[in-house]
C-alpha cells in the first residue's frame, strides 16, 4: 500500500507542470559591439549596450549602456545608467553614471547619482540632478512592421502608409473579376487594363 501511494505521488508530479501566474517578461536583449568592430551610425533601444569597439554616433537606450575598458564611443550617450571603462567623446545623460579607473570622458553629463574611482577623467560640466528625464525610445520598426497594411499608400493618397489597427488589405487577386474558363465564348480575358485598376 505504502509504494502505490509512492508511486502514484511521482506519477502526479511528473505529470502536473509547476504554473506560474505572473505575465511572461519579455526579455532584455544586449546589444553588443566587439572589439576590435566599428559602427557608424545612430542606436536607439530598449536594452542594455555593450561597447568593446569603436561605435561613431548616438545611442539612446532604456536600460544601461556600458563602454568597455579598450571601447570608444564618439556621441551623445543617454540611458537608464552608464558604466565607462573606455573613451566617450560626447555629452552624457543618464540617471546613474559610474567611471572606473580606466575611463576618460570628454563632454558634458547632466545627471542623478556620480560614482568615480581613482584615476578617472571627466572633461566637461557635471550637473547634478535630483530626477533626469529620460527620452522614451520607440518601438522598433519590426514591430510597427508586423501591424502595417501589405500595399503601401500611392502618392497623394488620404490614407497614411501605417495602419496600425486596420485589418490586412484583401489581396489583389480578390479585387478582380474572374477570368473566364478557357474554351468559354465571347468573354474576353480580363487584363489590368481593362478592369480600370491600373
Amino acid at each position: 500500500m505504502f509504494r502505490e501511494l509512492l508511486g502514484d505521488s511521482k506519477k502526479k508530479k511528473a505529470e502536473t507542470p509547476v504554473q506560474t501566474k505572473s505575465a511572461p517578461v519579455a526579455p532584455v536583449i544586449d546589444t553588443v559591439l566587439g572589439t576590435g568592430a566599428r559602427f557608424e551610425g545612430n542606436l536607439k533601444t530598449e536594452g542594455n549596450v555593450r561597447i568593446h569597439g569603436t561605435f561613431v554616433g548616438n545611442i539612446t537606450s532604456q536600460a544601461k549602456v556600458a563602454v568597455g575598458e579598450h571601447g570608444k564611443l564618439e556621441g551623445d550617450l543617454t540611458g537608464e545608467a552608464a558604466d565607462i571603462g573606455g573613451q566617450v567623446r560626447g555629452n552624457i545623460l543618464a540617471r546613474r553614471v559610474a567611471v572606473a579607473r580606466t575611463g576618460r570622458i570628454g563632454g558634458d553629463l547632466r545627471l542623478e547619482k556620480l560614482v568615480t574611482e581613482e584615476g578617472a577623467f571627466i572633461q566637461g560640466v557635471v550637473t547634478m540632478e535630483e530626477k533626469v528625464e529620460l527620452p522614451d525610445v520607440p518601438k522598433p520598426p519590426a514591430v510597427i512592421a508586423e501591424k502595417q497594411s501589405p500595399v503601401p499608400a500611392e502618392k497623394g493618397s488620404s490614407q497614411p502608409d501605417v495602419q496600425a489597427k486596420a485589418p490586412p488589405a484583401p489581396s489583389v487577386a480578390s479585387k478582380q473579376k474572374p477570368v473566364p474558363k478557357p474554351g468559354a465564348k465571347n468573354e474576353p480575358a480580363v487584363s489590368s487594363k481593362d478592369s480600370g485598376d491600373g
